[in-house]
């Protein structure tokens, strides 16, 4: 199963960088630092709100990794 499929599932998605609380944005941007390089390397040098919320959009499929990666 692809991640972004996982992701479609689980409804995370529909939930934006603004309207999650700051210790929540806290958290995600602690754990997405520290491996930012295990993301394939996709949109490492981007801010993690916009990230975040370009997963949310839902327009780039295509780079997401399988669950092997």
């Amino acid at each position: 199963m692809m991640l972004h499929e996982l992701w479609l599932q689980s409804g995370i998605g529909q939930r934006r960088w603004e309207g999650l609380p700051d210790d929540v944005r806290e958290t995600i941007t602690v754990h997405f630092t520290a491996k930012r390089g295990d993301r394939c390397d996709f949109w490492s040098n981007e801010d993690v709100s916009v990230w975040r919320n370009r997963l949310c959009d839902n327009v780039l499929p295509e780079k997401t990794c399988r669950l092997s990666c």
